[in-house]
């Protein structure tokens, strides 16, 4: 009968006389929206992609009544492959050789980040092996809704979101440039550009646009007119929209 049971890292034990086998678990965090190409996709901490924590339910496939859930705070498997080649995962699970099923729910701090994924995991006699998952965290969806005079009082407009702070929201290898703009191809379900491209105010359509953005803190940058302004967006928290007046916006410049 397969033994289910977890050994955390720098945990003191005593091995079994015959040989250890179990698998080492460990995750990145990667953005799902791939406005700009897959390539694009950055890698998230925890606090950037808003999870907490990581629970990992495996199943013996052989004997189903045999189950068990392991809860882990994110931050503890959380490893890059490159980390991964200099030390070994933080998190092991001790399985007997056999066939499992493994299912992965992130939470986050809010109900509607998260995620759930399910993958076979195979253990068998030779011991150790590494399973690195890849967590993309659901999108979230936020409203943008423009109010605009007619005519228009600007001329030009354009807006950009940005990471309110890139270095804590991404995990970027070592001399790495430093992005600024979330996504250059940003649309919303209406064809507002939020990457930066200049917009005609006689173009733009009042009401409300929709987005599906990954959950994080950001900026909106939006500029009237040579005239600029920073918004803060929580998206997937308490705030899951915003109403921009034109002729008064919701900053001081």
């Amino acid at each position: 009968m397969s033994a289910l049971g977890v050994v955390a890292a720098g945990a003191a034990c005593v091995l079994p006389l015959d040989p250890l086998t179990g698998v080492e678990i460990a995750w990145t965090l990667r953005e799902r929206d791939a406005s700009d190409g897959e390539g694009e996709r950055r890698l998230r901490s925890c606090a950037g992609a808003r999870l907490d924590e990581v629970e990992l339910h495996v199943r013996d496939l052989d004997d189903p009544a045999r189950a068990r859930a392991f809860t882990f705070d994110c931050e503890e498997g959380a490893q890059t492959p490159e980390e991964l080649t200099a030390a070994a995962a933080r998190v092991f699970l001790d399985l007997r050789p056999g066939a499992y099923e493994l299912t992965v729910t992130a939470r986050g701090r809010s109900p509607g980040v998260g995620l759930m994924l399910a993958q076979p995991l195979e253990i068998d006699e030779r011991g150790v092996t590494l399973t690195a998952l890849e967590l993309a965290p659901a999108l979230v969806p936020f409203e943008i809704t423009l109010e605009i005079a007619q005519p228009p009082a600007c001329a030009s407009f354009r807006a950009r979101l940005l990471y309110d702070s890139p270095q804590a929201a991404l995990v970027l290898a070592e001399g790495a440039a430093i992005p600024a703009l979330y996504r250059a191809g940003l649309r919303s379900d209406r064809g507002l550009d939020l990457g930066g491209g200049e917009q005609s105010c006689a173009d733009l359509e009042a009401g409300t646009h929709r987005l599906l953005l990954d959950p994080g803190a950001y900026f909106l940058a939006v500029e009237l007119d040579g005239r600029t302004c920073e918004i803060p967006i929580e998206a997937g928290g308490a705030q899951s929209e915003l109403v921009l007046a034109l002729e008064k916006l919701p900053c001081a410049g």
